[in-house]
């Protein structure tokens, strides 16, 4: 699905609005199918917004227009939360399938955790009316609150400051990470992507970018990679001994990512 764009040739304030409206309709058709795909397509619309809203708030424009930034943000956050199990399932497996079993695990121990975690995806891929329905009330009313952002005089000096903060927030996140520290990590990851969203709307509005778009996207795709890896023994459901299998199977290759990442960040945040 094709991101929503600002027009240049709209005041910015505007334009960034409208960018956003044209990104929640796209969160709600998405929605609307209600099966795996959609939720996905809508948690990525969701998160590209929830970017839209911590640029409103690194720009100069009124307190009321900061506090309805922070309450979107917050309504978004439900939203996505609302959407995750079903999500949560279907990464944990494919997860589970990009793994090799250690020498030290039974075969047969092994075919059975991958069925378990396969049915649990199978039964929570699709979910329940009740979550979509609730999800769909907030995003309508994510719109509205949207629809209602006063415009503001916006100039492009402002954007790139708004650029700049997201870009510092970023570096310093990378640059207070510990060998190690998966939260350290994620929260790195988090960071990064939302400069990445960050960059991505203004980026028809402006003549520059913080940092290189493409090493960029390739560096928030190894850091989810490697958050999947952390967060895979924590998968709900899973016995004492099955956590231990997953501990062991992803130490090795986290690692191998976490040494990537850091090669990568120090090339553009370093």
């Amino acid at each position: 699905m094709k991101r929503a764009a600002p027009d240049p040739a709209l005041p910015p304030a505007t334009a960034l609005r409208l960018a956003a409206l044209q990104e929640l309709e796209r969160a709600q058709t998405a929605l609307g199918r209600g099966d795996a795909r959609g939720v996905h397509q809508t948690r990525k619309s969701i998160k590209r917004l929830r970017a839209y809203t911590r640029l409103l708030r690194d720009l100069p424009l009124p307190a009321a227009a900061d506090r309805s930034a922070q309450a979107l943000n917050a309504l978004l956050r439900a939203t996505a939360h609302a959407l995750e199990e079903s999500r949560e399932a279907t990464v944990a497996l494919d997860t589970f399938g990009r793994l090799k079993r250690p020498v030290s695990i039974r075969a047969a121990d092994w075919r059975a955790l991958g069925q378990r975690l396969r049915r649990k995806a199978e039964t929570r891929r699709k979910p329940t009316r009740r979550v979509l329905d609730t999800a769909g009330a907030q995003l309508e009313q994510a719109r509205e609150t949207i629809a209602a952002l006063p415009d503001s005089r916006l100039k492009p000096a402002d954007l790139r400051r708004g650029l700049r903060k997201s870009c510092k927030r970023a570096r310093k996140a990378f640059r207070e990470l510990t060998s190690g520290n998966a939260e350290a990590l994620h929260e790195w990851r988090k960071r990064a992507k939302r400069l990445e969203a960050i960059q991505t709307l203004l980026d028809p509005l402006l003549d520059a970018q913080a940092v290189d778009a493409r090493s960029l996207d390739e560096l928030t795709e190894l850091l989810g990679l490697h958050h999947d890896l952390h967060v895979l023994p924590q998968h709900p459901g899973l016995t004492k001994p099955q956590r231990e299998w997953l501990v062991n199977a992803t130490r090795a290759p986290a690692a191998a990512l976490e040494r990537r990442v850091r090669q990568r960040g120090k090339r553009l945040f370093g």
